[in-house]
């Protein structure tokens, strides 16, 4: 190869070199992005169990600082203060799963009323796809109805309560077990109006 050659081959190996190193560069970024959002939001069960590896991780590395800085009463009193912030921490990190499982609950609690309150379906003669609407899914619709009012965290306990007086008007009329314990609730709620139901 002469040097006219090298000479050409060159810049273009620099160039590609630097859009490599730009890619690395993104993809770290992009990495550190979604560990953050990991730490900050956490989902999985994995992502729970990383964070409660780091905590541990950062509790055992604060051990040996303060292990290493103090003796006597100052490294007890610092170890205090250890173990309160990890507890802190871990109540932080369990106030999160314990929502995430709320929210999951809540979601699947909505896709089951959706499939109950869903026509009956089935394929016919020629392939025909047929639907009925049975009196069964009209009234879990209806209840659901109901039940998406009582699971409302912005409802006030007035309207908790006339919406449930009116539930067991409904419920009464099919001479249902739930309306005893639905008038218990409400007579709860009356006689404690700053309790909420939930």
């Amino acid at each position: 190869m002469g040097q006219e050659e090298q000479s050409l081959v060159r810049p273009r190996l620099q160039k590609e070199q630097k859009r490599r190193e730009g890619k690395r560069s993104k993809a770290r970024q992009e990495e550190y992005r979604k560990e953050c959002i990991v730490k900050t939001f956490p989902k999985t069960k994995e992502d729970f169990d990383a964070l409660y590896a780091q905590v541990q991780l950062w509790k055992e590395n604060e051990m040996k600082r303060i292990s290493e800085k103090y003796s006597g009463a100052p490294k007890i009193a610092e170890m205090h203060q250890l173990l309160d912030k990890e507890v802190q921490l871990l109540n932080g990190i369990e106030r999160q799963r314990q929502l995430l499982q709320q929210e999951a609950k809540k979601v699947r609690n909505e896709q089951i009323l959706k499939k109950l309150g869903d026509p009956v379906k089935w394929v016919g003669y020629n392939n025909l796809t047929i639907q009925m609407d049975t009196l069964r899914n009209q009234r879990v619709r209806f209840l659901a109805n109901y039940y998406r009012k009582l699971v409302d965290d912005t409802l006030s306990n007035t309207d908790r309560i006339k919406v449930l007086n009116h539930l067991s008007d409904v419920i009464a009329k099919e001479d249902h077990p739930a309306v005893d314990e639905l008038n218990q609730l409400i007579f709860g709620l009356i006689s404690q109006p700053h309790a909420g139901v939930h």
